[in-house]
Formats: C-alpha cells, structure tokens, sequence
C-alpha cells in the first residue's frame, strides 16, 4: 500500500495515470510527448507506477504499451 501512495505523491505520476487512463494502449513515447522531460524521466516514473501495480505494459516488438492496471 505505500508503494502506492509512493507513486500517488507526484504530480507528473498523476498525470500520467489521467492520459494513459484517457488513451489506453499509448506508446512510451506517445507519452513523453505530454511532458516538458526526457523520455529517460518520464520512463522513471512508469517504473515507479508499475511497481506499485498502478500501470501495467505490453511489449510488442519494440513497443512498450500502456495500460491501467
């Protein structure tokens, strides 16, 4: 549960979680284009809410697509 409330603490985690809700299937790209960061920063921030079991991923190829867990 802290894990959760870990994720939950940042705003660009919310964020994420408001546009991968909105357009389930995006790419890790298709999503760093939403922020002012690198794509390394914001890939940090998705390991964070997959481990907290928020996010979850499906790599096809070299495509790695999200979903809300």
């Amino acid at each position: 549960m802290d894990a959760v409330f870990q994720a939950l603490a940042h705003t660009t985690r919310r964020q994420i979680l408001d546009i991968v809700r909105d357009k389930a299937g995006l790419s890790v790209g298709e999503l760093a284009r939403h922020f002012d960061v690198s794509r390394i920063a914001v890939m940090n921030h998705l390991a964070v809410l997959e481990k907290a079991g928020l996010i979850i991923s499906e790599k096809t190829g070299r495509t790695r697509k999200l979903y809300l867990n």
